[in-house]
């Protein structure tokens, strides 16, 4: 029996908020987790990140060994740390520049639906900010900045080409200038025959 767990996502300070609904196989290591939230997110990956519950933390720990940073995020898998803590929300760091905060509640955990393949997204809301811009007080002036119709195309850089639609207080990004959205590798991961856990990748909503 193939046991799903139900994840709600959020990343924090940043209205409108982005959400994300996913489900995971309970048993994914939490380094494939990492690949899946920033697939689901839209991150590019070009960061450290780490889960953290408590005082504990997983992540990449440092290579020379040190013992004051996170524990190995390929050892931990998913269902082992909701045993040992016994906790119904982690915490999600990405980015420790920007350190963009999550938090991933699990909604449920329940057996495996027939003829479905995992990890799949279920349901998604609101964009995520674009990589390196300061945090959520970087991101807050750069939409001020966006929406001064006199900023000189110039001063926005990359940026210059997007788009803000704004309905019913959920924010977008427009398809046509995506610098900050999902990189080409973690598009074809997800995509992929192969999978993260080994099975074929569906996603019910992008």
């Amino acid at each position: 029996m193939t046991l799903i767990a139900r994840l709600r996502i959020i990343l924090n300070d940043v209205e409108p908020m982005p959400m994300r609904h996913i489900e995971v196989p309970l048993k994914i290591r939490l380094d494939r987790l990492h690949e899946v939230i920033q697939a689901a997110m839209g991150w590019t990956d070009t960061h450290l990140y780490e889960f953290r519950v408590g005082d504990a933390g997983w992540g990449m720990p440092h290579p020379d060994g040190f013992y004051d940073g996170p524990m190995d995020a390929k050892k931990m898998t998913l269902e082992k740390l909701l045993d040992q803590t016994a906790t119904r929300t982690i915490q999600y760091v990405y980015d420790f520049g920007d350190d963009w905060d999550h938090s991933i509640r699990i909604e449920r955990v329940g057996e495996a639906t027939q003829g479905v393949t995992y990890p799949r997204l279920l349901k998604a809301a609101g964009a995520c900010p674009p990589e390196d811009v300061g945090g959520a007080w970087g991101y807050e002036e750069f939409l001020e900045a966006l929406a001064d119709a006199m900023l000189p195309a110039e001063l926005l850089g990359p940026y210059a080409g997007l788009v803000l639609l704004q309905d019913a207080n959920d924010l977008f990004f427009a398809e046509t200038a995506l610098p900050h959205r999902l990189s080409p590798r973690l598009e074809n991961r997800l995509t992929s025959n192969r999978g993260l856990c080994g099975e074929q990748v569906t996603t019910a909503a992008r």
